[in-house]
């Protein structure tokens, strides 16, 4: 049917974004996975050191060194559990699933439905993906409970 799908991560070296987690719900059922950094902390420069920083503190917790999987399976892991319509909040991260997974799906913002910002949903500053994608799937539910599947399907 359809999937709910957020993430977190990083800016790399030449200030592109690096996925450290992902987490989808399919079903009712969540995923998430933690990526090891591409490369070393060291290679980074100061100034994008800087931002990671912040991003951590204020956005998400996660240290640049966390992660159980290799950077490598990013690609076959976001199109494993990306397929149909993929429900998800904000330009950027579409943007930044599309180059990464690539494949056969078809990603709708949430923000073109009114759904609120992610600080708003979870009352807190700083919370994993896991965190919110439960929060936007609670709120797609809601959403689909009022206004039918039918009007999330159709384009804006």
């Amino acid at each position: 049917m359809f999937v709910v799908a957020d993430v977190q991560g990083f800016r790399g070296r030449n200030g592109e974004f690096v996925l450290k987690e992902a987490a989808f719900i399919h079903d009712g059922e969540m995923t998430s996975f933690l990526f090891k950094p591409p490369y070393g902390w060291e290679e980074l420069p100061p100034d994008i050191r800087r931002t990671n920083i912040f991003l951590k503190s204020r956005y998400h917790g996660l240290a640049w060194d966390y992660g159980d999987l290799a950077y490598s399976h990013v690609r076959a892991t976001l199109r494993q559990h990306m397929h149909g319509i993929v429900f998800v909040k904000g330009a950027d991260k579409i943007r930044w699933l599309c180059e990464l997974a690539g494949g056969d799906f078809h990603i709708v913002d949430l923000h073109q439905f009114g759904c609120p910002t992610l600080q708003r949903l979870r009352k807190t500053p700083c919370l994993s993906a896991q965190t919110n994608v439960i929060k936007l799937a609670e709120w797609l539910k809601m959403y689909i409970c009022c206004e039918g599947l039918k009007s999330l399907t159709q384009t804006k």
